[in-house]
């Protein structure tokens, strides 16, 4: 029996999750597993012993809703956040890099979008939003092609109310250097020392599209993550001490994409 509770981990993707997954996972002495969401609802109705082998582990981690780790026992489930115009970036850039390297029968959905797509092109055409579905309970179309959440302009108290509510329900948020994040867990007596080591290294060679001008790029992502950027806040508010990133300004974000990326602008 573990002297430390169970712990879970909502991996939003492009969040530097791996890296903590990988670490936290050698504290407990067992291989990192990367458990999905759809993975985990089809063996839990099935019913399906994977679910008690799951029950059985000190430490879950993947890109499961929060409700799902409560389920399989975890007593403590925390979350990272990432400036979410910049993870919108890093997400394109990271799939397109994927695109390119594997074989392409192998390619999966999302991979093959931005083969032949400019970042504004795939913001146009992905679920906007990304990082609120995995932090809430979202009223969500068939498709995933839009949030049924009230208008901003319309109910704006109720949205955040709901978004503070739910984001309260973790353990822990935060939005941070990676090791800050393991060292914080440690001083609440959640893990043992650990140090992080850097996972999914990519490379960018080539020059990414973004398709617009820099004007009408941040036109584009600011749609693309209206609710992204107000749950943020609201996590800033709640988490000070942990949530510490300051969003990046429209010039900051610019600069960040061509720098460390190579996108290409109008």
């Amino acid at each position: 029996m573990s002297d430390y509770p169970k712990l879970g981990f909502v991996h939003i993707p492009k969040t530097a999750g791996t890296a903590l997954a990988h670490a936290i996972s050698a504290t407990f002495d067992i291989e990192r597993e990367h458990l999905t969401q759809r993975e985990l609802v089809k063996a839990d109705i099935e019913q399906s012993p994977r679910i008690t082998e799951l029950k059985a582990k000190p430490f879950l981690a993947g890109h499961v809703k929060p409700a799902m780790l409560r389920k399989l026992g975890c007593s403590k489930v925390f979350t990272v956040l990432r400036d979410p115009r910049l993870k919108l970036a890093s997400e394109y850039a990271y799939l397109t890099a994927m695109a390119k390297r594997r074989p392409y029968k192998k390619l999966l959905p999302l991979e093959l979008a931005v083969r032949s797509q400019s970042l504004v092109d795939w913001l146009k055409n992905v679920a906007p939003d990304r990082m609120c579905r995995w932090l809430f309970v979202l009223p969500m179309e068939r498709r995933d092609k839009a949030i049924k959440w009230p208008t901003l302009a319309a109910n704006a108290i109720e949205v955040i109310q709901l978004m503070r509510h739910q984001l309260a329900g973790f353990d822990a948020v935060y939005a941070c250097l990676p090791q800050r994040v393991l060292d914080d867990l440690l001083r609440r007596g959640l893990i043992k020392p650990a140090i992080v080591h850097r996972q999914n290294v990519t490379s960018w060679q080539d020059t990414l599209t973004v398709g617009a001008t820099e004007a009408d790029f941040i036109d584009h992502v600011n749609a693309a993550s209206q609710l992204d950027m107000l749950a943020y806040r609201q996590a800033m508010d709640l988490y000070p001490n942990t949530v510490v990133d300051p969003l990046l300004s429209d010039e900051a974000l610019i600069a960040t994409m061509k720098d460390r990326y190579g996108f290409a602008f109008d």
